[in-house]
C-alpha cells in the first residue's frame, strides 16, 4: 500500500525534484519513476544511433540507468535533469562507436558524394510513408555525431542550449552543424518538398 502512494504521489513530481530523492535517500520508487519516464525514450534514442540493432540499444538503456544509479551523487539539482541523463547516454554512445568498427564505415560513407536525381514533379506522387523512409535512409548516411544532433534537438526535442550542454561544445558550434545539417536533408530531400 505504501509503494501504490509513493507510485501515485510521484507522478506530479518533476523529474529534478525524483533525482534529488534518489541521490539524496537513496529512493527506489522516485528511481523507478525516472525509469518509467524515459526507458523508452532513451531505447527510442539508441535504437536510432545503432542503426535500428534493438539488442544494442536495450543494453545501453540498462547501462544509462546503472549509470545515473551510480552516479546519482553527482546529480546537480541545479540543472535540468533531463540534459543530465542524455549526457550519460550520449557518453555511453560515443563510447561504443569510439570502440566499434562502425565509426570507419561512417567516415567512408561520409566521403561519398550523393547522386543527384532528376524526377519529373509532376509525376511524383509519394505517401509520408515514403518521405520518412528516406529521411531515415538519409539519416543514416550521415556521422553519428550528426545523427546524435537530429536525435536530441528533432526526436528528443531538446533546446540548443541543452545539446550544447549534454554534447560539451559551443552553442554557436551546435547551430552551425544543425544548419549544415538540415541544408543536407532538405538537398536530400528536395524530391518531397510538396509533401
Amino acid at each position: 500500500m505504501i509503494r501504490f502512494l509513493h507510485k501515485r504521489k510521484s507522478r506530479h513530481l518533476a523529474d529534478e525534484d525524483l533525482m534529488q530523492r534518489v541521490a539524496e535517500e537513496r529512493c527506489e520508487w522516485a528511481f523507478d519513476e525516472l525509469y518509467q519516464r524515459y526507458a523508452q525514450r532513451l531505447m527510442g534514442f539508441f535504437y536510432r544511433m545503432y542503426h535500428q540493432d534493438s539488442e544494442r540499444a536495450a543494453d545501453d538503456c540498462q547501462e544509462t540507468f546503472m549509470k545515473v544509479w551510480h552516479m546519482r551523487h553527482q546529480y546537480n539539482a541545479d540543472l535540468a535533469f533531463r540534459p543530465w541523463l542524455y549526457t550519460i547516454a550520449y557518453n555511453i554512445s560515443r563510447s561504443y562507436f569510439r570502440h566499434a568498427e562502425l565509426q570507419e564505415k561512417y567516415t567512408a560513407e561520409q566521403s561519398l558524394r550523393y547522386e543527384e536525381t532528376d524526377s519529373d514533379d509532376s509525376e511524383l506522387k509519394i505517401d509520408q510513408e515514403t518521405m520518412r523512409k528516406a529521411l531515415s535512409e538519409a539519416l543514416e548516411r550521415l556521422p553519428s555525431e550528426q545523427r546524435t544532433l537530429f536525435a536530441l534537438r528533432y526526436e528528443e526535442e531538446l533546446t540548443v542550449a541543452q545539446v550544447s550542454q549534454i554534447l560539451d561544445m559551443p552553442e554557436g558550434t551546435v547551430k552551425s552543424r544543425l544548419h549544415r545539417m538540415l541544408n543536407y536533408l532538405k538537398h536530400e530531400l528536395k524530391d518531397y518538398e510538396r509533401i
